[in-house]
């Protein structure tokens, strides 16, 4: 039946492509297989060899365990697939064979056994069958890891970007303050006239940088021609 145990990941993906057809698959004694874990990954194929391929096959693995368990388990898995598909085949075992029919039975099954490190395993079974039934636990990203956030943020509020655009304040006594380039604009009772009066300044300088809204605790909106918030920082 099974022969040696192979660290080939290549060889398992080759069956993985060409040469099974899984129906079934197990994770023994763990909910996922763990990039974070340095343990090693037994894997098992348990395949009916009869008639021409692609044949029928179950996969197992176990991380950390022996390989005997996941070619147990992969071994029942076909088992019990197999029969449900061929229940008069096996009636008629059972009448000739008797209790020895399960074993004639399996006697068409081989297995296939490798033992990998869990990232050869994951990039192996990657875009095949094998993935429906092995789940692989990512590892989570630390602080450092993390991609780098996207600079357009900072380069939209940055001193120079809001020096060159229209910047809305909150007026001591109320209403609203332009100002653009460090100069004064004006004053405005409500946001409208203050967005209006913008308007007509950057049609008349035909200039249309960005509009800022600067509020008494020093927190930044840039705003769209409506007022309508796109992006803050606090």
């Amino acid at each position: 039946m099974p022969r040696g145990t192979s660290k080939d990941p290549t060889n398992l993906r080759e069956i993985l492509e060409k040469g099974v057809i899984l129906v079934g698959g197990e994770i023994v004694d763990n909910n996922s297989i763990s990039l974070d874990d340095d343990d090693p990954v037994s894997v098992a194929i348990i395949v009916n060899v009869q008639g021409y391929g692609p044949h029928t096959g179950a996969i197992c693995a176990t991380q950390g365990g022996h390989i005997d368990a996941a070619l147990q388990a992969a071994d029942e898995i076909l088992e019990e697939w197999e029969m449900d598909h061929n229940q008069d085949y096996f009636a008629e075992l059972e009448k000739e064979h008797g209790d020895e029919a399960s074993a004639v039975f399996r006697e068409t099954f081989d297995g296939f056994m490798w033992e990998l490190s869990p990232q050869e395993f994951a990039d192996a079974i990657e875009g095949t069958g094998a993935e429906k039934f092995i789940e692989i636990d990512e590892p989570e990203e630390s602080e450092g890891d993390e991609e780098p956030e996207d600079d357009e943020e900072d380069d939209v509020f940055s001193e120079e970007e809001m020096q060159s655009g229209y910047i809305i304040s909150d007026a001591r006594r109320g209403g609203y303050s332009v100002s653009h380039e460090g100069k004064s604009v004006g004053s405005y009772d409500d946001m409208d006239e203050a967005l209006d009066a913008i308007e007509d300044a950057m049609k008349r300088s035909n200039f249309f940088p960005n509009v800022y809204y600067v509020n008494d605790h020093g927190n930044v909106d840039l705003l769209d021609g409506d007022g309508n918030t796109i992006k803050s920082r606090v």
